[in-house]
């Protein structure tokens, strides 16, 4: 796999340069629409003043809350700031730790396959977007001069492709195929991170 020689990163910093304005197209197995992103990709995770108002209201400090759930001060900490994004994987341990009963999905919730990613990224560079966006250093995409989607040039990682126009205002082009997907979500895997928690970074 090509991404097997790119050193691991903190995805803790992923999101730190993304830029005002933010436009998803999302391709959907079977059916194709447009939509802006909501935050809260994932329906039921805590936002940080649930986390918070969960320790409060059992009169617990940070330390305490840290050993009944098993995740770090620091970590706790920077969550309920919203300084950190709580990820499905802390909140799943939170609230077994807790002993809290999950949420049932209902009928009215969305179930979704993401097939195809397309975002436009405003007021930024190809470069943030591959080392701060996508989190995977220039030196590992190779660039290629060519009209396409009316950008000018495009720099390919495998099957993840960011578009370059030589006028500014059209933005930058992060695009990803089923297959760039595929490769993507086994980069974040490596620092235990998932799609759905790089999405609601990306759209905070």
């Amino acid at each position: 796999m090509f991404l097997d020689n790119i050193k691991k990163r903190k995805i803790k910093s992923l999101m730190i340069s993304i830029l005002h304005r933010l436009f998803i197209i999302l391709k959907i197995r079977k059916c194709h629409f447009m939509v802006k992103v909501a935050k809260q990709v994932s329906l039921n995770l805590m936002n940080p003043n649930d986390l918070k108002l969960l320790r409060k209201k059992n009169k617990w400090t940070l330390r305490d809350f840290s050993g009944k759930v098993g995740v770090s001060k620091s970590l706790l900490s920077a969550m309920e700031k919203g300084e950190r994004v709580i990820t499905a994987k802390t909140y799943d341990q939170i609230r077994q730790s807790l002993g809290l009963v999950l949420e049932t999905r209902t009928d009215e919730e969305l179930r979704a396959h993401l097939d195809y990613l397309k975002l436009t990224l405003f007021e930024t560079t190809a470069e943030i977007v591959m080392e701060k966006v996508v989190g995977i250093e220039k030196k590992y995409f190779h660039v290629e001069h060519l009209k396409r989607h009316h950008y000018d040039r495009v720099y390919r990682c495998g099957a993840i492709q960011v578009y370059e126009a030589d006028k500014l205002e059209q933005g930058i082009l992060l695009e990803m195929s089923g297959q760039g997907l595929r490769e993507f979500e086994e980069f974040l895997a490596e620092s235990d991170f998932e799609l759905n928690d790089w999405l609601i970074l990306a759209t905070d």
